[in-house]
């Protein structure tokens, strides 16, 4: 089993912006708990899957030379090859071949089989590069993204240092396989450096892999067990451009399922049996009342665990002081409550 991955990027700002609206505010200090939802629940269509049109291409052009080597070895290979629809259409297919087998063992299973690491993700701003008038009074198109004149629009500041601890006792208490916060990295180009780095590793290594395979080769488990744990990281943080001005910052938790723990047990003997509490999935309605929506309540089951909120920003509203009373009795008077001074009305 790869080892588990706890990445903490260390260059995030200091402070978190998650904007919501009143319910999603008022659940968030009552209960002292982050939502982080399941990534095909999220309303970016194309969350993960982003990345792998990109992976595909890299790899098949990494592993064109090594049929091309193929091709030239013998006669009976040149005919094969044209018989397949020729270089070009064989190193895309095996590339994506490749790839489909890492996402649908990673987030939706094989047939009959359980996910390993389902991605559940919970967001905030980052306002670090912003003016000081943003980090105040926070970001119109967030304003106009959340909430609204009836349901009110709010922004909590998160302390990122103290949520990052609280993030390392999640991952002592509850067995999570990925765990991470993380930028957001978005497809302009160039890519920012970490990632173009982290991609390099995962192109070079998925390429052995598949050297390995189309060669037959020793087994290239050992390999693929290495560079799993940087896919599941890039995939989760990779997304559109068109989302490029929140900044995202993000949590990914991909927790061990009690499926995927009697699996272990079952091929790999009791010794494989986590010593960590399994986390609940648990789910709500979604606002259209069509559907229901999964996600994991993170930090909820910590003992003595609280939020480190530095302040909360009220939105445009017609009756805000009214709203930030509403707020100021909510959260107490250790925490600040402010009003943001960008005029939008609906």
């Amino acid at each position: 089993m790869p080892q588990a991955s706890k990445h903490r990027d260390e260059n995030l700002p200091a402070e978190l912006y998650h904007y919501t609206n009143w319910s999603g505010l008022r659940g968030i200090i009552e209960t002292q708990s982050l939502w982080a939802t399941r990534y095909n629940h999220l309303n970016d269509a194309t969350e993960v899957e982003h990345f792998r049109d990109l992976i595909t291409d890299a790899l098949a052009d990494k592993i064109k030379p090594i049929l091309r080597e193929i091709r030239g070895s013998k006669f009976s290979s040149r005919r094969a090859f044209d018989k397949a629809g020729g270089l070009l259409a064989i190193a895309r297919n095996d590339a994506q071949a490749l790839v489909d087998s890492i996402y649908q063992a990673s987030f939706t299973g094989h047939p009959g089989g359980t996910p390993f690491a389902v991605p559940y993700i919970t967001s905030f701003c980052s306002h670090a590069n912003d003016h000081a008038y943003e980090r105040a009074n926070g970001l119109l198109s967030q304003w106009r993204g959340y909430g609204s004149e009836s349901n009110g629009r709010y922004a909590i500041v998160f302390d990122r240092g103290r949520l990052l601890s609280l993030l390392k006792r999640e991952s002592d208490h509850f067995d999570y396989p990925h765990l991470q916060m993380c930028k957001v990295v978005y497809n302009t180009n160039p890519l920012a450096e970490d990632f173009s780095s982290m991609f390099s590793s995962i192109v070079d290594t998925l390429s052995k892999v598949l050297r390995k395979h189309i060669t037959e080769e020793d087994s290239a488990v050992a390999a693929m067990s290495n560079v799993l744990m940087d896919f599941l990281s890039a995939t989760t943080r990779f997304k559109h451009r068109g989302f490029q001005e929140e900044r995202e910052i993000r949590i990914v938790a991909s927790p061990k399922s009690d499926e995927l723990n009697a699996k272990f047990i079952a091929d790999l003997g009791k010794d494989t049996a986590t010593t960590k509490m399994i986390k609940s999935k648990q789910t709500r309605q979604h606002p259209d009342g069509l559907k229901e929506i999964e996600y994991l309540s993170l930090f909820a089951s910590l003992p003595s665990a609280y939020l480190p909120i530095n302040k909360v920003i009220v939105g445009p509203h017609r009756e805000q002081r009214t709203l930030r009373k509403r707020v100021q009795s909510l959260v107490g008077q250790h925490v600040s409550v402010q009003c943001s001074e960008t005029p939008y009305i609906d």
